[in-house]
C-alpha cells in the first residue's frame, strides 16, 4: 500500500491530460485499436469529443481523494460530488466531476467500490467495478444553458472531453440519469443524495432510474483548489484555448494538431505532451499489484 499512497498524483495527470496520445494518434492518422486502447481514449468525430474506453489502463488504478486534491496541480479546475453509500456488503462510491481539464471541456462519471470498512474516506482506494456491476450510465454537459455533448454507455467510468474549448465549472451544468441493478441499491443511492442536499426538483426516480441535475456541488471541495489557485491555473487554461482555436480555426482534429505542432510547439506540448507520463507508470504498475490487498 506504500507505492499506492506516494503515487496517487499519476492517475490525475493522465485523467485530464491522457488524452494527450490519442490525440498524438490522431496527427499521425492511425487507427490502431491496439494503439488507441493503449492510451485509454478514443474519439468521436460526431461530436467532436474524446472519451475513455472500456478497458483502458485507468481502470486498473481505482479512485482515491487524494486524486481530486492532485488536479489544480495539472491544470484540472473541476467541480467533484463523491456519493458514498452501502449495499450487498460493498461500500460503494459514484462520483461525478465537471469542468476545466487544462485545455478539455468535459465531465465524468465513475463508479468504484471496496470491501473494507471506510472509517476515512479520504484516504479510502476504492477499485473500479468489475464488469457485473457496471451501470447504465448517461450524461448531457450544458453549458450557459445549451447543450455541449453527451454520453450514453453501460459503463464503470463515462467521460468526454472537449479539446479547446474553455469553461468554468459554474458555466456547466451535468444532467446525469443512471440505472441501478436493484431497488435496494437505488434507495441506498438516493439517500445518500439526499443526506449530501439534494432535494425533489433535483432528482427524479422512475422504477430503478434515477435522473440527477448536477449544478452546484454540495460536497466540499479539494483543499488544493483556493481562489487564488483557481484563478491563475484558469488564467492558463483560457489563454491555452485561445492560442489553439487561434490557431486550428475550423480543421478537424488531424489537421488542427498538425498546425499546432508546426504554429505553436510549446502549446502543441501542452496539448500532447503529457502522453509520454504512462511510461512512469508502467514501470510501476508491477509493485502496484504486488502492494495491492487482495479483497
Amino acid at each position: 500500500m506504500e507505492y499506492i499512497q506516494n503515487s496517487l498524483w499519476i492517475t490525475p495527470v493522465l485523467v485530464g491530460l491522457g488524452l494527450a496520445g490519442l490525440c498524438l494518434l490522431a496527427v499521425l492518422g492511425i487507427k490502431s485499436g491496439k494503439l488507441l486502447a493503449f492510451f485509454g481514449f478514443a474519439y468521436d468525430e460526431k461530436q467532436g469529443i474524446f472519451y475513455s474506453r472500456m478497458n483502458c489502463w485507468q481502470r486498473r488504478v481505482g479512485y482515491c481523494r487524494q486524486y481530486d486534491e492532485a488536479s489544480p496541480a495539472f491544470c484540472m479546475i473541476i467541480d467533484s460530488e463523491p456519493i458514498r453509500f452501502s449495499c450487498g456488503g460493498k461500500n460503494w462510491l459514484i462520483e461525478l466531476w465537471k469542468g476545466q481539464y487544462g485545455m478539455c471541456t468535459g465531465g465524468e462519471i465513475g463508479i468504484y467500490y471496496t470491501r473494507k470498512k471506510v472509517t476515512d474516506p479520504g484516504k479510502t482506494l476504492y477499485k473500479a467495478v468489475k464488469d457485473k456491476d457496471r451501470m447504465s450510465i448517461s450524461f448531457a454537459i450544458l453549458k450557459d444553458g445549451a447543450s455541449n455533448f453527451a454520453r450514453c454507455d453501460t459503463h464503470w467510468w463515462l467521460t468526454g472531453f472537449r479539446l479547446g474549448e474553455f469553461s468554468w465549472p459554474s458555466e456547466l451544468i451535468m444532467l446525469t440519469e443512471l440505472t441501478f441493478p436493484s431497488t435496494e441499491m437505488r434507495q441506498a443511492f438516493v439517500a445518500a443524495i439526499y443526506q449530501l442536499g439534494y432535494r425533489p426538483g433535483q432528482f427524479m426516480v422512475s422504477g430503478n432510474k434515477v435522473a440527477l441535475r448536477f449544478d452546484i456541488p454540495y460536497s466540499k471541495q479539494p483543499a488544493s483548489r483556493t481562489p487564488k489557485t483557481e484563478r491563475l491555473v484558469q488564467e492558463w487554461n483560457q489563454n491555452n484555448c485561445l492560442a489553439y482555436q487561434k490557431i486550428i480555426g475550423d480543421k478537424e482534429i488531424g489537421p488542427a494538431l498538425k498546425a499546432l505542432k508546426k504554429q505553436d510547439k510549446a502549446l502543441y506540448r501542452n496539448a500532447v505532451g503529457m502522453g509520454r507520463v504512462r511510461k512512469s507508470y508502467r514501470k510501476k504498475e508491477t509493485a502496484h499489484s504486488a502492494r495491492e490487498e487482495v479483497e
